[in-house]
Parts: C-alpha cells; sequence; structure tokens
C-alpha cells in the first residue's frame, strides 16, 4: 500500500477585512505563512517517514510479510478446580485464603444481644482467623466425603 500524506491547508489571515495593507507588512506576514507552512510539512513528512520505519520493523513491507506472526495466548486466570479424586490442596483453590462461609444461622431469642451488642461482634470479627481454619477443615470434609 502506498502512504498518503495527509494534504495541509493553510489559509491566509486577513487584516482588516481583506483590505490590502501597505507593501512592507505584506512581505512580512507572506514570510510568516511560508515559515507555518514549511514547519507544518516538515512535521508531517517527520511523521510519514517514522511510519514507514515502523511498518519495516512490523515486516509488512516485500519479503518480511510472508513471515506469519506468532498470536499471543491470553492467560485467563481460572480458578482451578479439584480433580476426581482429591488431588489438589484445598489451600491452592482458595488462594485468598477466605473460604466458603456455609451456612449462617440467626441467634435465637435468648441470645439474641450477640448481634445487638458491639462488644460481641467486636469479639467474633478477632475470631475470623479460628473461624477460617474450621472452615478450610469443612471444605477438606466435603471434597473427601463426595469420593
Amino acid at each position: 500500500m502506498a502512504s498518503e500524506s495527509p494534504e495541509v491547508v493553510v489559509a491566509p489571515v486577513m487584516e482588516n477585512g481583506g483590505a490590502e495593507s501597505s507593501s512592507s507588512s505584506k512581505g512580512k506576514e507572506e514570510e510568516q505563512l511560508e515559515s507555518e507552512l514549511s514547519k507544518k510539512l516538515e512535521i508531517t513528512e517527520d511523521a510519514v517517514e517514522e511510519n514507514e520505519e515502523d511498518a519495516e520493523e512490523d515486516g509488512s513491507k516485500g519479503e518480511t510479510s510472508t513471515k506469519k506472526k506468532k498470536k499471543k495466548k491470553s492467560k485467563s486466570k481460572k480458578k482451578p478446580q479439584q480433580t476426581d479424586p482429591p488431588t489438589i490442596p484445598v489451600v491452592k483453590l482458595f488462594p485468598s485464603g477466605e473460604f466458603p462461609e456455609g451456612e449462617i444461622q440467626q441467634y435465637k431469642d435468648d441470645s439474641l444481644w450477640r448481634t445487638t451488642s458491639e462488644e460481641k461482634r467486636e469479639l467474633e470479627r478477632l475470631e475470623k482467623p479460628i473461624y477460617n481454619s474450621v472452615r478450610q477443615a469443612a471444605e477438606v470434609h466435603r471434597q473427601v466425603e463426595n469420593m
């Protein structure tokens, strides 16, 4: 494919509603316009050269276009699943270290104060690591039981 450079069009700036001014100011304006045009032209030429160099590096020209690009394999983070019989440790199945809670039941009438008391809720929060180890044992039991 032939690369096409974008066209740059610059309209002259007219002062005084397009009325002609003195010849000395007209010459300065033309010089400014020419310098702006040349700068823009250099920028576009540099961009075209960079694009051509990038295309050559990518192998999209001539002989190198016959090479096939290797596709990158996307690494999907799938949750590992237990095999039958169970061979994967339960800790690897739950890399975050948080095991499933299971069924949570509310306290009955006489023990309802445990959920309303801030002090008791804090004590239960402090025992969370112990609960987590019990949940891990329960998960191991579930997997072995399924055998």
